[in-house]
């Protein structure tokens, strides 16, 4: 899926982060909140918890 396509069809709220490493980032929200990664990699992630995208 195209990144425009994905944008796309998401809804409600998001929220995006910056930070110093993804993966480590991936790592906390994976143990720690129990999010689940849709998509990652070193630049970029998106993850999924609580309902939300």
């Amino acid at each position: 899926m195209s990144a425009e396509d994905y944008g796309r069809s998401l809804s409600g709220l998001g929220v995006n982060l910056l930070v110093t490493s993804v993966e480590e980032s991936m790592r906390f929200a994976t143990s720690v909140l129990s999010a689940k990664v849709v998509y990652g990699d070193i630049d970029f992630a998106v993850l999924q918890a609580s309902g939300t995208e």
